[in-house]
């Protein structure tokens, strides 16, 4: 049975902005991105400790174009030979350090030691395009936004008695933000904070660290392996790819079965962030609230397979019908051609997101959006075979990727990032130097629908704003409406099941649950919705500048 026929598409690489912004926006500069540089002889690069990370397995400068880097139709070029290129560099142990503050949208040195350097073209091995969608700037300001959910969150614990239920609860949700902070540090260029950070992770986990939910992370972590490939795969692979073989990792809660061109390091990693990101949303969303009237619905089980297939299409087809028992319905011949979506089965492993290997280097991103797919539909719909409103289950997906990410690599419908936010002199400020929260919270604000007009909206007639709103309203609820926001989303999922609920038996729901009376549920939603976003906007601003 299908869980849902969707097209998958992989977000662009740059920015798809919208006239009439377009023209004001090429104008600008076009050297606000990250870049990896990769030097001739990588022992030089000792004397740039601190501004340097893992890029694919190699050592690399991280930093911005400062001068001599020209970039034409998204290409960026290096001055050769003896030409100088310069670099504002990145301070990998603290994302808050810059090396440049803006004034009135022209850069200035903060005279920060060691924020820019000096290149020759000759001591260049390559130029690569490491974080395109975002600035140095953008990251702080992202950094300071996460940073504030934190504190926010220790606050709270500290509310408590220590050692208390209430305390204990609260504390796993804040360790579970660290988490999420961590991974963000990781998968952009701040590996040195991210080691700093992980020390005092470890630190406040002892507190809990024979507690069940601390139990329950150990233990998935450590179902983390290889296992036989069946002989029955093999067999097909000698026939459909020849040449070809396959591999196969489990942990407690997923499989991937991959081509073997994937790295097994790599595939034990995503499995890893996969099992820290469940755990994660279930401090946040389950493990506060579990009671009789509130069952914890996501299984000890494995409930979700990845394949990672070759990219020729008729093999791509025959290992989905021969091995997986995959039934391509209507639109057989568009779906074949999609190479990626997701298949719901009467099997062991019930959910399977099939993809290709080639042209697919964003594997975090993919996991992180799919795996929100079916949390959605596991801790909110009661894993029902029907369909969840759209707008939950896109917002799931982009809460988990945006939240451990920083991005949304894949969507089911393509999301067009457009910068609508306004600088202190009313020019359009390019989204680049907003943090990522920033982009998609100024989006929803600005053009979102409205809930009750959300609570309707089928997929495709759901706007770039809309999606943004969908993330933006989930993680609201998260954060602010506790229990009754939970089952809010859950009573959702149940009257769009029934299929005959109008807007009315939602308003009635949610007047129940909210505790509302004599006013618009709905409007009084939104607007809390709106104060919320407001103050994420307004914590990016933030930055240390010295």
């Amino acid at each position: 049975m299908m869980f849902r026929s969707t097209t998958l598409v992989r977000a662009p690489l740059l920015l798809a902005l919208r006239l009439p912004l377009l023209a004001l926006l090429l104008a600008a500069p076009a050297r606000a991105q990250v870049y990896a540089v990769f030097l001739k002889d990588p022992r030089q690069l000792k004397r740039f400790a601190g501004h340097t990370a893992e890029v694919n397995g190699e050592l690399a400068l991280i930093g911005e174009a400062k001068a001599g880097i020209v970039v034409n139709n998204g290409q960026a070029t290096y001055q050769g030979g003896d030409g100088n290129n310069e670099f504002w560099l990145a301070f990998t142990d603290d994302p808050a350090t810059l090396p440049y503050k803006l004034v009135e949208g022209k850069y200035e040195s903060t005279g920060k030691k060691g924020g820019t350097t000096s290149l020759k073209g000759d001591q260049i091995a390559r130029l690569q395009s490491f974080l395109p969608r975002h600035s140095l700037y953008g990251l702080a300001r992202e950094y300071a936004i996460r940073k504030q959910a934190a504190t926010e969150l220790q606050v709270k614990r500290d509310a408590s008695k220590p050692g208390s239920p209430d305390w204990s609860a609260a504390h796993v949700r804040y360790l579970a933000q660290l988490e999420q902070l961590k991974t963000w540090l990781q998968s952009t260029c701040f590996a040195e904070a991210a080691k700093k950070l992980g020390a005092e992770i470890a630190k406040q986990g002892k507190q809990v660290a024979k507690e069940a939910r601390a139990q329950r992370l150990a233990n998935a972590l450590g179902s983390i392996t290889l296992v036989p490939t069946p002989a029955k795969l093999t067999e097909l692979a000698a026939k459909l790819a020849p040449g070809k073989s396959f591999t196969v990792a489990e942990s407690l809660h997923l499989r991937f079965t991959y081509e073997s061109a994937l790295a097994d390091d790599q595939v034990k990693a995503l499995l890893e962030l996969a099992e820290r990101m469940i755990d994660g949303f279930r401090a946040e969303f389950v493990d506060p609230y579990v009671a009789e009237d509130f069952p914890d619905q996501i299984p000890e089980r494995r409930f979700l397979e990845f394949w990672w297939g070759p990219e020729e299409r008729d093999a791509h087809a025959r290992f989905l019908t021969d091995w997986y028992g995959v039934s391509w319905g209507s639109n057989a011949e568009q779906r074949i051609a999609a190479m990626s979506g997701r298949y719901r089965r009467n099997d062991e492993v019930e959910y399977l997101d099939y993809w290709k290997i080639a042209d697919n280097k964003d594997f975090d991103a993919i996991v992180a959006h799919q795996l929100g797919h079916v949390l959605a539909n596991l801790h909110l719909n009661a894993n029902r075979k029907g369909d969840l409103p759209n707008w939950i289950e896109e917002g799931v997906g982009y809460w988990l990727a945006l939240s451990y990410l920083g991005k949304n690599g894949v969507t089911c419908k393509e999301f067009a990032q457009a910068s609508y936010a306004k600088s202190a002199t009313h020019e359009v400020e390019r989204s680049v130097f907003l943090g990522e929260s920033e982009i998609f919270t100024t989006l929803a604000l600005d053009h979102g629908a409205p809930i009750d007009a959300l609570l309707r909206k089928p997929l495709h007639q759901m706007e770039d704003a809309d999606l943004a709103k969908a993330w933006s309203f989930f993680e609201y609820l998260g954060d602010q409406e506790g229990k009754p926001g939970q089952q809010w989303l859950r009573a959702v999922c149940d009257l769009f099941a029934a299929g005959t609920a109008g807007i009315d038996a939602y308003r009635t729901k949610s007047e129940e649950l909210f505790g509302v009376k004599g006013e618009d549920v709905f409007k009084l939603l939104d607007g809390r919705w709106k104060a919320r976003a407001e103050q994420v906007k307004r914590t990016g601003v933030e930055t240390k500048k010295k």
